[in-house]
């Protein structure tokens, strides 16, 4: 059970995703009509929803080969917990999953995680940077009211001094 294969062009590893067929291992729509509720079906669930979840996730281009070798890691402990489930289903007999991850592999899944985490402290300092623009022109907004109040504030007293003096001279 394959999920991608790797190839080189021009000095570049590329990551290629094979078709996965997921198969009813919990019965899932049995399970929902039935009310069924054994331990088995209940990890069996659990297992495609993990399943459900990786490639919901698994949105991936040329650059992401360290996000590849990560859903390569996740895929591989589904496989073992399958393996697993389907040995106890069938009386306890194991299979095992000849697919093994070398340490390069995992250090390509923590360059990808770098990668990213790296890309959301970037996009984290422009939305801070963004904020603090904002309130400072916020700020600014609100000196410039206070200035119009203030010569509104002057010219309604000279207005009311000049009528005051108006109606001293019309007496």
């Amino acid at each position: 059970m394959s999920f991608y294969y790797p190839w080189e062009s021009q000095g570049v590893t590329h990551y290629r995703f094979a078709r996965l067929n997921l198969v009813d291992l919990a019965g899932f729509e049995r399970e929902k009509s039935s009310g069924a509720e054994s331990e088995c079906l209940k990890e069996a669930t659990n297992i495609n929803k993990k399943l459900l979840l990786i490639f919901l996730r698994a949105i991936v281009n040329e650059d992401a080969s360290g996000d590849v070798v990560a859903m390569g890691m996740e895929i591989q402990q589904l496989k073992t917990e399958v393996s697993r489930f389907w040995g106890l289903a069938n009386g306890g007999a194991e299979i095992l999953v000849n697919d093994t991850l070398t340490k390069k592999d995992y250090e390509l899944a923590l360059v990808g995680d770098f990668r990213r985490e790296k890309e959301k402290d970037i996009s984290l300092h422009a939305l801070v940077a963004e904020n603090q623009a904002a309130l400072q022109l916020a700020k600014q907004r609100e000196d410039e009211i206070q200035g119009q109040r203030m010569r509104l504030w002057f010219q309604e007293g000279g207005i009311k001094r000049l009528e005051a003096d108006a109606w001293k001279d019309f007496r």
